[in-house]
């Protein structure tokens, strides 16, 4: 699959439950200002489309059915079992939200033409491929789990910036990065979980060393913001985004916190004993777009 992941397929052919799709990218138009460095080009991005049922109990019918954009987690920097983990998330998603799901497996970065924008060019083809599809845009939920999080927010906020395509109705994220900077490691060590989090200070710096720009690049001061949306250090994180975010008229913004928590539960929910947590979060999630999309 040219061009797909940094050169490596992480997404197998599908299988009875989900569809493999190739994403082709855009015109060049669609990528503006830093989306367009020398060094990093658009490619071909590797996707599921995961389909929920009809909720004909809910009266909703195919064509109202909401669409979730969902951007796994990794650091950046880790494959994951896409199949498994992308229908285990299009499940969730399914019961709680009755959505379909087109899980994208965006570039990990592992190169110099991979790192970062690589996977917010791989956001901006996905979007605009839903779009290019028919899909009404009030039918579509950005989504992302940890780095994913990050990743949905960032297209967010170039969504904003543009003319091109139209705004989604709404964005949902778990465990999203926020404050991120050359100094990860010693960031995260400062934060209230960060001796006990399943993450380890030594991963963080690797996938920022990896993700970020190279220091020196002309456009490194116009994309922080899109990699980096909280603008100062905080040891809350999330919480102090959305009540930065919060404070913009026009932003409904509902922050959802669970007790005890490890980093993103909505990928190790099974695992770590989380399961009844993840779908109180996704109910709420539910209840939150019902009353505002």
């Amino acid at each position: 699959m040219p061009g797909a992941s940094g050169g490596k397929q992480l997404v197998e052919p599908s299988n009875a439950k989900s569809k493999l799709v190739n994403l082709e990218p855009p015109s060049k138009d669609y990528f503006s200002h830093f989306l367009r460095p020398h060094n990093v080009e658009p490619a071909i991005v590797p996707a599921l489309w995961f389909e929920a049922p009809t909720r004909q109990s809910h009266g909703t019918s195919s064509e109202e059915q909401k669409v979730v954009l969902h951007f796994p987690g990794g650091a950046f920097v880790l494959p994951l079992a896409t199949n498994q983990v992308g229908e285990s998330i299009a499940a969730l998603i399914a019961e709680h939200l009755g959505a379909n799901t087109l899980f994208v497996q965006y570039r990990i970065s592992q190169s110099s033409d991979t790192r970062f924008p690589a996977a917010l060019q791989d956001s901006v083809t996905a979007y605009h491929h839903l779009i290019a599809s028919g899909v009404d845009p009030s039918r579509i939920i950005i989504s992302g789990d940890s780095a994913g999080g990050n990743l949905a927010l960032a297209l967010l906020r170039y969504l904003e910036g543009q003319d091109r395509l139209p705004l989604p109705s709404g964005v949902m994220v778990f465990s999203p990065p926020v404050y991120v900077t050359p100094h990860a490691a010693q960031d995260y060590e400062g934060y209230r979980n960060g001796r006990t989090d399943i993450l380890t200070p030594s991963l963080i710096q690797w996938a920022v060393n990896e993700f970020l720009p190279n220091q020196g690049d002309a456009y490194q001061d116009a994309a922080r913001p899109f990699y980096s949306p909280l603008h100062h250090h905080s040891k809350l994180g999330s919480l102090d985004f959305a009540l930065e975010m919060v404070q913009i008229d026009g932003n409904q913004v509902r922050f959802h916190e669970t007790e005890l928590a490890p980093h993103d539960i909505f990928l190790t929910h099974k695992l770590l004993g989380f399961t009844a947590q993840i779908g109180e979060a996704l109910k709420d999630m539910a209840q939150f777009l019902a009353a505002h999309v």
